[in-house]
Protein backbone atom coordinates (compact mmCIF):
# COMPACT_ATOMS: atom_id res chain seq x y z
CA UNK A 1 0.00 0.00 0.00
CA UNK A 2 2.86 2.37 0.75
CA UNK A 3 4.18 2.01 -2.81
CA UNK A 4 0.87 3.21 -4.26
CA UNK A 5 0.76 6.25 -2.00
CA UNK A 6 4.26 7.29 -3.04
CA UNK A 7 3.18 7.58 -6.70
CA UNK A 8 0.78 10.41 -5.91
CA UNK A 9 1.61 13.96 -6.99
CA UNK A 10 4.70 14.85 -4.92
CA UNK A 11 3.02 17.89 -3.37
CA UNK A 12 -0.57 16.62 -3.30
CA UNK A 13 -1.19 17.75 0.27
CA UNK A 14 0.39 21.16 -0.37
CA UNK A 15 -1.52 22.17 -3.52
CA UNK A 16 -2.85 25.74 -3.48
CA UNK A 17 -6.35 26.68 -4.60
CA UNK A 18 -4.95 27.96 -7.93
CA UNK A 19 -3.09 24.69 -8.52
CA UNK A 20 -6.25 22.71 -7.79
CA UNK A 21 -8.12 24.82 -10.36
CA UNK A 22 -5.33 24.18 -12.87
CA UNK A 23 -5.91 20.44 -12.44
CA UNK A 24 -9.40 20.94 -13.83
CA UNK A 25 -7.72 22.31 -16.97
CA UNK A 26 -5.78 19.09 -17.42
CA UNK A 27 -5.06 18.25 -21.05
CA UNK A 28 -5.63 14.66 -22.15
CA UNK A 29 -4.09 13.03 -25.21
CA UNK A 30 -4.21 9.46 -26.55
CA UNK A 31 -1.47 7.08 -25.41
CA UNK A 32 0.69 6.28 -28.44
CA UNK A 33 -0.07 2.73 -29.56
CA UNK A 34 -3.25 2.57 -27.45
CA UNK A 35 -5.39 5.18 -29.22
CA UNK A 36 -9.07 4.79 -28.34
CA UNK A 37 -8.20 2.72 -25.26
CA UNK A 38 -6.15 4.98 -22.96
CA UNK A 39 -5.29 8.66 -22.52
CA UNK A 40 -2.52 10.39 -20.59
CA UNK A 41 -2.67 13.89 -19.09
CA UNK A 42 -0.11 16.66 -18.90
CA UNK A 43 -0.27 16.20 -15.10
CA UNK A 44 1.02 12.63 -15.35
CA UNK A 45 -2.26 10.74 -14.90
CA UNK A 46 -3.41 7.87 -17.11
CA UNK A 47 -7.03 6.88 -17.72
CA UNK A 48 -8.78 4.12 -19.59
CA UNK A 49 -11.66 4.98 -21.90
CA UNK A 50 -15.11 3.38 -21.79
CA UNK A 51 -15.98 0.88 -24.50
CA UNK A 52 -16.13 -2.77 -25.47
CA UNK A 53 -12.88 -4.65 -24.88
CA UNK A 54 -11.50 -8.11 -25.47
CA UNK A 55 -10.31 -9.52 -22.14
CA UNK A 56 -8.59 -12.57 -23.60
CA UNK A 57 -11.70 -14.72 -23.47
CA UNK A 58 -14.67 -12.60 -24.60
CA UNK A 59 -15.78 -9.04 -25.33
CA UNK A 60 -17.15 -7.13 -22.37
CA UNK A 61 -18.31 -3.57 -21.67
CA UNK A 62 -15.61 -1.63 -19.87
CA UNK A 63 -16.15 1.52 -17.79
CA UNK A 64 -13.29 4.04 -18.08
CA UNK A 65 -11.37 5.17 -14.99
CA UNK A 66 -8.18 6.83 -13.77
CA UNK A 67 -5.54 4.11 -13.42
CA UNK A 68 -3.71 3.73 -10.12
CA UNK A 69 0.04 4.00 -10.66
CA UNK A 70 2.35 1.42 -9.17
CA UNK A 71 5.91 2.00 -8.12
CA UNK A 72 8.73 -0.09 -9.52
CA UNK A 73 12.20 0.99 -8.47
CA UNK A 74 12.34 4.79 -8.66
CA UNK A 75 9.58 5.22 -11.24
CA UNK A 76 5.80 4.88 -11.40
CA UNK A 77 4.22 2.68 -14.01
CA UNK A 78 0.84 1.49 -15.21
CA UNK A 79 -0.17 -1.75 -16.91
CA UNK A 80 -1.96 -1.23 -20.24
CA UNK A 81 -3.88 -3.89 -22.13
CA UNK A 82 -4.59 -4.28 -25.84
CA UNK A 83 -6.08 -7.29 -27.65
CA UNK A 84 -5.86 -9.41 -24.50
CA UNK A 85 -2.14 -8.69 -23.96
CA UNK A 86 -0.79 -6.55 -21.13
CA UNK A 87 2.36 -4.47 -20.99
CA UNK A 88 3.93 -2.29 -18.29
CA UNK A 89 4.74 1.33 -19.23
CA UNK A 90 6.52 4.00 -17.21
CA UNK A 91 4.28 7.02 -16.82
CA UNK A 92 6.97 9.59 -17.59
CA UNK A 93 7.60 7.92 -20.96
CA UNK A 94 3.87 8.02 -21.83
CA UNK A 95 3.65 11.73 -20.91
CA UNK A 96 6.80 12.57 -22.89
CA UNK A 97 5.59 10.79 -26.02
CA UNK A 98 2.22 12.56 -25.84
CA UNK A 99 3.23 16.09 -24.83
CA UNK A 100 6.88 16.76 -25.67
CA UNK A 101 8.10 17.38 -29.19
CA UNK A 102 9.14 14.29 -31.10
CA UNK A 103 12.05 12.49 -29.52
CA UNK A 104 15.16 13.30 -31.56
CA UNK A 105 16.32 9.69 -31.19
CA UNK A 106 13.44 7.83 -32.83
CA UNK A 107 15.11 7.40 -36.22
CA UNK A 108 18.49 7.13 -37.81
CA UNK A 109 21.79 6.62 -36.09
CA UNK A 110 20.64 8.19 -32.80
CA UNK A 111 17.73 5.78 -32.37
CA UNK A 112 17.30 4.75 -28.74
CA UNK A 113 19.98 7.12 -27.45
CA UNK A 114 17.55 9.58 -25.82
CA UNK A 115 15.97 9.36 -22.39
CA UNK A 116 13.24 11.25 -20.54
CA UNK A 117 14.76 13.45 -17.84
CA UNK A 118 12.91 14.73 -14.77
CA UNK A 119 14.04 18.37 -14.58
CA UNK A 120 13.55 18.63 -10.79
CA UNK A 121 15.15 15.18 -10.32
CA UNK A 122 11.99 13.82 -8.67
CA UNK A 123 11.08 10.59 -10.48
CA UNK A 124 7.53 10.73 -9.08
CA UNK A 125 6.80 14.16 -10.64
CA UNK A 126 5.56 13.18 -14.11
CA UNK A 127 4.05 16.51 -15.18
CA UNK A 128 4.85 17.42 -18.80
CA UNK A 129 6.43 20.70 -17.66
CA UNK A 130 8.94 18.71 -15.59
CA UNK A 131 10.08 16.41 -18.41
CA UNK A 132 12.59 16.86 -21.22
CA UNK A 133 14.42 14.70 -23.76
CA UNK A 134 18.14 14.27 -23.12
CA UNK A 135 20.71 12.19 -24.90
CA UNK A 136 22.13 9.32 -22.86
CA UNK A 137 25.41 11.22 -22.55
CA UNK A 138 23.76 14.47 -21.41
CA UNK A 139 21.47 12.64 -19.00
CA UNK A 140 24.42 10.92 -17.35
CA UNK A 141 26.32 14.23 -17.10
CA UNK A 142 23.33 16.21 -15.77
CA UNK A 143 22.46 13.66 -13.08
CA UNK A 144 26.04 13.49 -11.84
CA UNK A 145 26.39 17.27 -11.62
CA UNK A 146 23.07 18.31 -10.07
CA UNK A 147 23.50 19.83 -6.66
CA UNK A 148 21.12 20.69 -3.83
CA UNK A 149 20.64 24.03 -2.10
CA UNK A 150 20.30 24.42 1.68
CA UNK A 151 16.61 23.45 1.57
CA UNK A 152 17.50 20.19 -0.19
CA UNK A 153 16.05 21.23 -3.54
CA UNK A 154 17.95 20.66 -6.79
CA UNK A 155 19.44 23.75 -8.46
Amino acid sequence: MEALASCKHPRHDQLTKTELMDQSLEQWRPVVGYEGLYEVSDQGRVRSLSGIRWNGFKNHIFQGKILKPQKSGRYCHVVLSKNGKTKTHRIHALVACAFLSDCPGTRGRHRGEYHVDHVNNNPLDNRATNLQWLSHRDNTYVKANRTRNLEGQFV
